[in-house]
């Protein structure tokens, strides 16, 4: 799940986008290399709902970093971009149950 408060100014301004749900589906595939405990991330994924798209384009790439941090615990930024135009700078902290 990721919360994009980039929305909250088109919630807020535009009309069109006030009663709008902010979720938004998309299917993704992708690839880490790990390297120690540094993972590179490369994904490729298809919109499947995004009202509130900059872009057209369904598809789009994410690229990033993991570093696990501890055993269990991993920490990461990623940028999605649609054909080379960013759209969000993402963060992410995660637990692993193993």
């Amino acid at each position: 799940m990721v919360v994009n408060e980039s929305l909250s100014y088109y919630k807020a301004n535009v009309p069109e986008y006030v009663n709008r749900s902010n979720m938004q589906f998309a299917v993704v595939g992708g690839h880490e290399w790990h390297v120690n405990k540094v993972s590179l991330v490369t994904q490729l994924g298809y919109t499947i709902q995004n009202v509130f798209s900059v872009v057209d384009e369904p598809l789009f790439q994410r690229y990033g970093i993991r570093i696990q941090v501890l055993n269990n615990i991993q920490c990461g930024l990623l940028l999605k971009a649609y054909r080379g135009r960013a759209d969000c700078f993402e963060w992410h902290a995660a637990y692993s149950f193993r």
